[in-house]
C-alpha cells in the first residue's frame, strides 16, 4: 500500500520544517502473510514485510532510513486440542535496519513457547 500523510504545518521544537515528510513512518508497505496446514496438528507459516520510503529527523537534519525487508518463518505442532509448540525464526535474511533513527532492529532471531487452551 501507498501512505499518504497530512503534514503540511509541521513544527519541530516550534520551529516549522520546510520540506516535511512523515518521520519514522513507510511510504509504502508490502505485508505478505500465508499458512500452510500440512497435517492436522502441523501448520507452517511465512511472514514477509517491505517498508520503504522512510525518513527520521534528527538533530536539526533529515535522515533517509533504509529499507525494512523482513522475512520469518514458523511452524506450530497441535500436541492435543488444548496444547500446542510453536516455533518462529525472525529476519531470516538476517537484515540490518533501524526500526526508528538509531534504534536497530535485531538481526536474525529465535522464539518458541507453548499454547494452553481451556
Amino acid at each position: 500500500k501507498k501512505n499518504f500523510y497530512d503534514v503540511t504545518d509541521m513544527t519541530i521544537y516550534g520551529v516549522q520544517i520546510d520540506n516535511p515528510k512523515a518521520y519514522n513512518k513507510p511510504g509504502f508497505e508490502i505485508d505478505l502473510r500465508s499458512s500452510l496446514e500440512m497435517m492436522q496438528d502441523l501448520k507452517f507459516t511465512l511472514n514477509y514485510y517491505f517498508a520503504g520510503d522512510r525518513w527520521s529527523y534528527y538533530e536539526g537534519a533529515e535522515k533517509e532510513m533504509d529499507d525494512i525487508n523482513d522475512l520469518n518463518l514458523g511452524v506450530m505442532y497441535g500436541i492435543t486440542d488444548a496444547i500446542s509448540l510453536n516455533l518462529r525464526v525472525n529476519n531470516v535474511l538476517s537484515q540490518k535496519y533501524d526500526i526508528w533513527y538509531g534504534h536497530p532492529s535485531q538481526g536474525i532471531n529465535v522464539s518458541g513457547g507453548f499454547t494452553f487452551k481451556f
